[in-house]
């Protein structure tokens, strides 16, 4: 619970107790003291919706390059969908840096990992180089996913068509380290969180 949460949750506390005893019928605050207090002896007074408004993070999302925003595609769904932005053709062997037409500004603390979707596994014979990827909070650049080619009973090089990716398939989810981080889509990020020292540079630019 932040600070400021705790001030109004005592405000709200010293008011029940000053008033239990007194007659509510026509009381202006008798509203707040059911919404936010569930039980009637003060000792045992739980927090409801007041204690339950913590902010969360926002993470803003720029789409690229005529790209889609990632999706959740069910309530349940812990990761969002990651479209690929552009045909990717891929031999046996190949690595490939697979765009996926956004980028992320997320706030210090917070921050995103890439994963392979579980039927990249079943139908093409691709996998991620790297295993997953790590999405820092001061990235600004296209997210893009690392996937190799790979298969044994093929040559090097030989084309996998079952393998390659076409533009806008589903090739990613996107994982947040927070459990809950309120999404807005920007056309541009707003100016708190436009520019950091590492900006655009991904993939090695800190250096080896």
């Amino acid at each position: 619970m932040n600070e400021e949460n705790k001030e109004a949750l005592a405000a709200v506390r010293m008011i029940k107790e000053h008033c239990q005893n007194m007659d509510c019928d026509d009381c202006a605050i008798e509203l707040i003291c059911d919404r936010y207090f569930t039980n009637e002896t003060p000792g045992d007074w739980s927090i409801g919706a007041l204690g339950a408004t913590e902010r969360k993070p926002i993470v803003y999302i720029k789409p690229m390059h005529g790209g889609q925003i990632p999706e959740k595609k069910t309530e349940g769904a812990a990761a969002w969908d990651c479209y690929a932005r552009e045909s990717v053709d891929f031999y046996n062997g190949e690595t490939h840096l697979v765009p996926l037409g956004f980028s992320l500004a997320m706030p210090e603390g917070v921050c995103a990992f890439l994963l392979p979707r579980s039927s990249m596994g079943i139908k093409t014979d691709l996998i991620m180089a790297n295993s997953m990827g790590l999405i820092d909070s001061d990235y600004r650049g296209e997210v893009k996913a690392i996937y190799k080619a790979f298969n044994i009973e093929w040559d090097v090089p030989s084309y996998l068509p079952e393998s390659s990716i076409r533009k806008n398939d589903r090739v990613a989810q996107l994982f947040f380290n927070v459990p809950n981080v309120e999404i807005k889509v920007v056309d541009v990020f707003p100016d708190e969180v436009k520019d950091t020292e590492r900006g655009e540079g991904g993939f090695g630019s800190t250096g080896e």
